[in-house]
């Protein structure tokens, strides 16, 4: 009975590290850097299209230029820093690692530091702990990486539409009878999240039947200046890669285990990928 526990518990742990809210496990929710989309990082190119080409790659640029309106750091979700991170962002306090540790974060797997929430006056998460009262940054030189990288993650560069999805419109949903926005209209909010940084890609389009993606020239010379290139992109999604590759997935899945079952240590890495292989088998 406790190996069927065990096996439908981390069932549930893996199916959240997949789905929770933003990325609330490292590396679920759907957007913004404040979520740890646990889907693999791959460069997704169209079915039957060599893997070396995708259509942000064929589109040479993507249309984006950052805000700063500090809304990304403010979706419902968590942050998870690697052990170098760690120590960069406590010696840019100028405070020891165990300071840090003790002071700015919730959850420490292997040295990976899962950074604690800022409280509004409700009580409630609201935001990054090092979010200022502008919303501004406040460590921005030491960042993590999952905050540097985004809006450039693997789910939002499979396809157009997948890039599209994280597109909001700026500002705040109007209110009132006569600002009530359209139905297809998507502001930000700190569930869905979303990136007003971010504009949509109309002119990239895969032709099934030559097998490559297209792009239309003079929809694509509409993006003007505010626009990040095909090489940068590459290198963002490099980073976040390497990152999920080096998380330390399986330990934090331990834990969750011990955690929700109150086993406190009890759970070995054996039971936990047994689990995960029965869960991969029955999908």
């Amino acid at each position: 009975k406790m190996v069927l526990a065990v096996a439908m518990t981390v069932a549930f742990a893996v199916e959240a590290l997949r789905f929770h809210s933003p990325a609330k496990a490292p590396f679920s929710h759907s957007s913004s850097p404040r979520i740890s989309s646990l889907m693999l990082p791959t460069r997704m190119s169209a079915p039957g299209e060599p893997q070396s080409t995708t259509w942000w790659e064929k589109r040479g640029v993507l249309p984006f230029s950052c805000t700063a309106c500090g809304k990304c750091c403010k979706v419902t979700g968590d942050v998870w820093c690697t052990p170098k991170e760690a120590q960069d962002l406590a010696c840019h306090l100028g405070i020891s690692l165990p300071g840090f540790a003790d002071q700015y974060a919730k959850l420490d797997v292997e040295g990976w530091m899962q950074l604690k929430s800022r409280q509004g006056h409700d009580g409630l998460d609201d935001g990054c702990i090092f979010l200022d009262k502008d919303n501004a940054c406040s460590v921005y030189p030491a960042r993590p990486i999952q905050c540097s990288t985004y809006p450039f993650f693997p789910r939002f560069l499979r396809t157009p539409e997948s890039w599209n999805s994280e597109v909001v419109l700026p500002g705040d949903r109007p209110d009132g009878v006569n600002g009530v926005p359209r139905a297809e209209d998507r502001y930000w909010n700190a569930e869905s999240g979303g990136c007003e940084g971010m504009r949509e890609v109309t002119d990239t389009r895969y032709n099934q039947k030559k097998r490559v993606w297209k792009v239309s020239p003079s929809k694509a010379e509409q993006d003007g200046n505010e626009t990040v290139s095909a090489d940068e992109v590459m290198f963002k999604l490099k980073m976040y890669e390497r990152n999920f590759l080096t998380f330390p997935h399986e330990a934090l899945l331990e834990k969750e285990v011990e955690r929700t079952l109150g086993l406190d240590g009890q759970v070995s890495s054996d039971a936990v990928r047994r689990g995960m292989d029965q869960r991969s088998g029955t999908q």
